[in-house]
C-alpha cells in the first residue's frame, strides 16, 4: 500500500487493542423555516484511534447520506440536504451502546416512495477496527441457523401472546375496524406462516448489554398499520447462552476481551473498506449482499459522491467479485476483485482502459 492508504492502514494497525468509549456528537441540517431536523446523524470521534473513527463515520454517510463526509461532515450535509437524499425524507438516529469495544447505534430513516414508512437501522461496530459487525462474523454458521428458529419460534410466541390477550378482552375493549371486532388471528396468519417458510429473521442484528437483538419489521401493510399493535419484533438471546459457539473474533470482541485484538472475518459485503485504484487514486468501497446480488457504492475520496454498483455475491469461500456500474443496458465501468494475500486485488476497467485496484481488510 502507498501514500494515503499507508496511512490509514499504520493507523489501523497500531490501534488493535481494547479502546476506549468513542465520543459520539450530531451533525444536523434543517431547512430554512422548519422546526424539526430533516437529517441528522451521528459523528464519532476516537481520540486514540482516528482511524476507527473515520472508518465508522464513513459507514455511516455512504450507506444513508449516499455520500462520503468529507473534510468538513457540516458542510457536506448542508449540500446534501439541500438537494435532497433519493427516497429518504428524514434521518435520525439514537446511541445504543457505547462500551466494551462495541458502539451500536440505531440510524432512524424516512423513506418514501410510493408512501413513507420510517425504518430503524441496528448497526453494531468494532471499535479497535472501525469495522460494522455482522452475525456471521461473530456467530459459527450452524449456530447462525439455530438462532434464526429461535427467533422465529420467538414471533411465534409473541403473536399467539397478543391475540389470547386480545381475545380475553371484553367487548367494548377489542380493537374494532369499521366497526367490526379485528380478528387478530387472521390479521397475523401471513406473518404466522411466514415463520415456518425458509426465511431469515436474524438479518437485523446489534450487540447490546451482553445480549444479540434480532429486530423485525411489523407483520402490517401501510394501510393496516394501524391496526397493528404488536408492531416490530425484538428478540434478545443472551450471550451467557452461546458459550463456545462465537467466531475466534466473536470470542475475542465478546468474551474476552483481551488486550490484542483478531481481525473481523475477511470480507468484501456490508464492510466499508479502503483502497487505491492505479498507482495512487484513494477509493472507499461500500457494498452489501442481498438475496445474492451486490448493491452499493464506491467513491473517490477526494469527491465523495457515490458511483453506483451492482454485481453478483459469491461464496464466502469463493471471494472473487464482479461488479459493474451501468448506463443504460451497458456496463460503463467494471470492477473485478478476488481475495489473496489478505487484501482484495483486481482491475477496473472502463471504455478500453484497465487500472490495477486493491481493496484492504480491516
Amino acid at each position: 500500500m502507498k501514500g494515503w492508504l499507508v496511512g490509514v492502514t499504520s493507523l489501523l494497525l497500531s490501534s488493535l487493542a481494547i479502546a476506549g468509549p468513542a465520543t459520539v456528537s450530531e451533525v444536523v441540517y434543517k431547512q430554512q423555516g422548519e422546526s424539526y431536523n430533516r437529517y441528522r446523524l451521528p459523528w464519532v470521534t476516537q481520540n486514540d484511534n482516528p482511524a476507527s473513527a473515520k472508518r465508522i463515520n464513513d459507514f455511516i454517510f455512504s450507506r444513508f447520506a449516499q455520500q462520503l463526509s468529507g473534510a468538513d461532515p457540516q458542510a457536506t450535509l448542508n449540500r446534501i440536504g439541500q438537494q435532497g437524499i433519493e427516497q429518504t425524507a428524514s434521518l435520525d438516529f439514537e446511541l445504543v451502546n457505547n462500551k466494551n469495544n462495541i458502539l451500536t447505534i440505531n440510524i432512524i430513516a424516512e423513506g418514501c416512495g410510493a408512501y413513507c414508512e420510517t425504518y430503524s437501522n441496528y448497526t453494531s461496530f468494532d471499535l479497535t477496527t472501525g469495522a460494522n459487525i455482522d452475525l456471521d462474523d461473530i456467530i459459527s454458521p450452524p449456530t447462525v441457523t439455530q438462532l434464526n428458529q429461535q427467533v422465529k419460534s420467538d414471533i411465534r410466541h409473541q403473536i399467539t401472546a397478543f391475540i389470547e390477550a386480545q381475545n380475553n378482552l371484553p367487548l367494548e375493549q377489542k380493537v374494532k375496524d369499521e366497526g367490526e371486532v379485528v380478528d387478530y388471528q387472521q390479521f397475523y396468519a401471513d406473518c404466522w406462516a411466514m415463520t415456518m417458510d425458509d426465511v431469515s429473521f436474524v438479518n437485523k442484528f446489534f450487540l447490546d448489554n451482553g445480549q444479540l437483538v434480532f429486530n423485525n419489521e411489523r407483520c402490517s401493510n401501510h394501510a393496516s398499520r394501524a391496526l397493528d399493535d404488536l408492531g416490530e419484533f425484538t428478540s434478545k438471546i443472551p450471550v451467557s447462552e452461546l458459550t463456545g459457539q462465537f467466531t475466534p473474533f466473536g470470542q475475542n470482541l465478546i468474551i474476552d476481551r483481551a488486550k490484542t485484538s483478531v481481525s473481523p472475518p475477511a470480507k468484501l459485503s456490508g464492510r466499508t473498506l479502503y483502497g487505491t485504484l492505479g498507482s495512487k487514486t484513494p477509493i472507499v468501497l461500500s457494498v452489501s449482499c442481498s438475496h445474492n446480488y451486490i448493491h452499493g457504492a464506491y467513491f473517490y475520496a477526494q469527491y465523495g459522491a457515490q458511483i453506483e454498483l451492482n454485481g453478483k455475491c459469491q461464496s464466502d469461500s469463493n471471494q472473487s467479485y464482479t461488479m459493474t456500474t451501468a448506463s443504460g443496458d451497458i456496463a460503463a465501468e467494471q470492477i473485478e476483485l478476488r481475495l489473496k494475500d489478505g487484501i482484495y486485488q483486481g482491475t477496473w476497467s472502463s471504455n478500453g482502459k484497465t487500472l490495477p485496484l486493491v481493496i484492504d481488510l480491516p
